[in-house]
C-alpha cells in the first residue's frame, strides 16, 4: 500500500457542549474531513455535528445511518433500529 499523505487529528468531545469547541479546533488545524466515532452521544447530536461539518465545508463520515439522515455525507455501519430488532429475534430463538 502507498501512504496517502494524511495526518490524523484526534479531538475529543465528551459532552454536547464540547462538540462545537471540538469543531472549532478541527477548523483551526485545517482538517480536510471528519470521521466521527461511533458513540451514543454523537448519535443524539447528529444534527449538530452535521451542521457544524457543513458550516466548515468538511466531508463527514459516521458509523450510523441516523447521521446521514441528519445531513452527514456518509455512514459505514448498520441501522440502529434494525440492529435492535435483530437482537430481539436472536434472544427469542434462544429461549
Amino acid at each position: 500500500m502507498q501512504p496517502v499523505g494524511m495526518t490524523a487529528i484526534v479531538v475529543e468531545a465528551t459532552s454536547c457542549q464540547k462538540i462545537s469547541a471540538a469543531f472549532a479546533r478541527i477548523t483551526e488545524q485545517a482538517a480536510q474531513a471528519v470521521v466521527v466515532a461511533p458513540d451514543t452521544l454523537f448519535v443524539g447530536q447528529s444534527r449538530q455535528i452535521s451542521e457544524l461539518a457543513l458550516r466548515g465545508s468538511l466531508p463527514s463520515i459516521c458509523e450510523f445511518r441516523e447521521h446521514v439522515e441528519a445531513g452527514t455525507l456518509l455512514s459505514y455501519g448498520q441501522n440502529l433500529a434494525d440492529g435492535y430488532r435483530r437482537t430481539a429475534t436472536f434472544v427469542d430463538q434462544n429461549f
